[in-house]
């Protein structure tokens, strides 16, 4: 065979073979299956931005355990908690201790049996316990933020988000 024969021969070989049907057995096989509903999970969490250094508790408990797109293994849950932080209105005024009350919604993508991302929407109040010039007073507080969950044991895993209040970091247990 000459040689431009054999060039052209690895040349079809080479623009057929993506062309060519994947096997069923080629599926990744770290999907994580649709069979049982994601389960609640308390996480507790420390916390630190550009306003805030703090730490927190919050539930997270699943209204759609099987989440709303059919071929998709995704989860909504209803969040509530709490943080307890020392924080800043403003960049450079003095800081005070407070506590804030939030709940809101977080939407979950399990992508593997690992790692499920997920976009969190909080609102709460920001109650200041030590405001030297109101006494107490509070402010309202709103947070959207990205994050993740890497499972590494059953039941347990570790839990990261970043808004626009800077990030939390954290562990997060599944009942």
């Amino acid at each position: 065979m000459s040689r431009p024969t054999r060039l052209a021969l690895a040349l079809t070989a080479a623009l057929a073979a993506p062309a060519a049907p994947i096997p069923a057995s080629a599926e990744p096989a770290n999907i994580v299956q649709r069979d049982d509903a994601h389960p609640a999970d308390l996480s507790v969490y420390g916390m630190l931005g550009w306003d805030r250094v703090g730490v927190g508790v919050q539930v997270a408990i699943p209204v759609a355990p099987k989440g709303f797109i059919p071929d998709v293994n995704d989860a909504f849950y209803v969040e509530f908690g709490a943080e307890v932080s020392s924080w800043s209105p403003w960049p450079g005024y003095t800081a005070w201790p407070g506590i804030t009350p939030m709940g809101g919604v977080r939407y979950q993508f399990f992508i593997t049996d690992v790692f499920a991302p997920y976009i969190a929407v909080k609102f709460g109040f920001n109650i200041d316990v030590a405001d030297r010039y109101f006494g107490v007073a509070g402010t309202f507080f709103a947070d959207v933020a990205l994050g993740g969950q890497l499972t590494v044991a059953p039941h347990f895993g570790l839990r990261f988000d970043v808004g626009p209040h800077g990030g939390r970091l954290g562990v997060s247990w599944m009942f």
